[in-house]
């Protein structure tokens, strides 16, 4: 009961929102909204709430605007919504409240954002391998730094694969508002793998910069594919 008072609640304020602002709010206005005898009060003045219904589960999430602006052009002030319970509670006790539930278009969306980082790291990362010996030379007239420069360019330019993965499932995790694991993931990551690498390659080995750079890509790519695999793991029965 707890949560269908929550849920009241929010959809109340939803459509008080609606009604001041007319789906186009102004900066800085505000309005007052009370009962009176027998009537509503806006301003102060007498109010009759005309009310069209929307079905937000049974349109694109694209269009929701669009078609409170329709809303408005036929005259309504207030839009009056249902709460589709077999949709927000599909499982005794786990309420979702966080869209349509279109896993399919979820992972479409994340997939296609990785391919295209990793379609402009191919490309981008080609160019500057090609310039790897004069990138240096741009910044410094030490030769030894540009050496150092051009040698670091193989952790470098592996390591960007793994900050895409990375990058693109971190976010699609907080586009779905699964968040708490990923503190675990980066420490893991980062901490359990990629500093004990560093210094495994960087002083043990005896790899030098180079070896404390392949932290990275290790620590990167481990990021990436357990922030994937968890990506996944919520969406694959949705």
């Amino acid at each position: 009961m707890k949560h269908v008072n929550k849920i009241l609640a929010g959809l109340i304020t939803c459509c008080v929102i609606l009604l001041f602002s007319g789906c186009n709010p102004r900066q800085g206005e505000k309005h007052d909204f009370s009962i009176g005898k027998g009537t509503f009060l806006l301003d102060g003045k007498p109010f009759v709430i005309k009310a069209a219904e929307i079905h937000y589960t049974r349109i694109p999430a694209e269009y929701w605007q669009h078609r409170i602006q329709m809303c408005k052009a036929l005259g309504m002030n207030t839009i009056c919504i249902y709460a589709f319970w077999n949709i927000h509670e599909q499982k005794p006790g786990e309420f979702d409240f966080k869209g349509q539930n279109d896993m399919v278009n979820v992972r479409r969306s994340a997939y296609a954002g990785y391919h295209l980082i990793l379609a402009m790291a191919v490309v981008l990362l080609s160019i500057v391998f090609l310039l790897r010996n004069q990138v240096g030379g741009w910044f410094t007239d030490s030769v030894e730094v540009s050496a150092m420069v051009s040698s670091l360019f193989l952790p470098f330019l592996v390591y960007q694969f793994g900050d895409g993965l990375q990058i693109s499932f971190a976010n699609a995790l907080r586009g779905i508002a699964d968040v708490k694991p990923m503190m675990f993931i980066a420490f893991i990551s980062y901490f359990v793998i990629s500093l004990p690498v560093g210094y495994l390659c960087g002083f043990v080995l005896g790899w030098g910069t180079v070896g404390v750079w392949m932290a990275f890509p290790f620590g990167l790519t481990s990021a990436g594919i357990m922030l994937w695999l968890r990506f996944r793991y919520k969406t694959k029965d949705k």
